[in-house]
């Protein structure tokens, strides 16, 4: 954990006295994920980008402290929509394609951590990426986004489906264009205009 502030955690019970040793403690200005019940389950003062959660389904793995559990636990597929596009015009104008049922990806998955870092490199400015429970992200959604309730509850199901049911990188674009699919990167650095800082 990092030296520049004092941090601690301790990991409680799904239990009353689990419960009452939160209470002794208490939560202000702490963070506090919480069990199944509602129970606090880690208690303790650390930096936000010092842990990960990652909830699948009824599991839910948490690593405080500076980690790359993100990197493997939570990996992200992107397909470029002119690729979705190319793809599905092929399917309609290619005797033989039609019928069938495409899984469209991007040719390499990422973690948050590790998109952070790509859009640092490509735009010459520090990116961090901050893990955030569902809840918290629901919330910054709507509060710094300005996202309508009903859409930040579609992202953060996107999101949380993506965990439960990851997938690896395939090459169907690439099959049926006969051409490799866009990267990330390139789609990054054709659109750097709209990562440029608001002035």
């Amino acid at each position: 954990m990092s030296g520049h502030r004092r941090t601690w955690f301790v990991v409680l019970p799904d239990t009353e006295a689990g419960s009452a040793t939160a209470a002794v403690w208490g939560t202000a200005e702490r963070r506090a994920p919480h069990h199944p019940g509602g129970r606090p389950w880690i208690l303790g003062d650390w930096p936000a980008d010092e842990s990960v959660t990652v909830q699948a389904g009824s599991v839910t793995p948490a690593v405080p402290g500076t980690s790359d559990a993100d990197t493997h636990l939570r990996r992200r597929l992107g397909c470029d929509v002119r690729d979705i596009a190319d793809v599905a015009a092929e399917t309609l104008l290619r005797p033989g394609l039609d019928g069938a049922t495409y899984a469209l990806t991007g040719p390499q998955a990422f973690s948050h951590s590790e998109l952070a870092h790509l859009l640092g490199e490509l735009t010459s400015r520090p990116v961090r990426y901050i893990d955030m429970s569902p809840d918290e992200f629901h919330g910054h959604l709507v509060r710094t986004a300005h996202l309508p309730d009903w859409l930040a509850s579609h992202v953060v199901e996107i999101q949380q489906l993506a965990i439960a049911r990851p997938e690896s990188p395939n090459d169907t674009v690439e099959t049926v264009l006969g051409r490799p699919a866009r990267t990330l990167g390139a789609f990054i650095h054709e659109h750097l205009a709209m990562f440029a800082p608001v002035a």
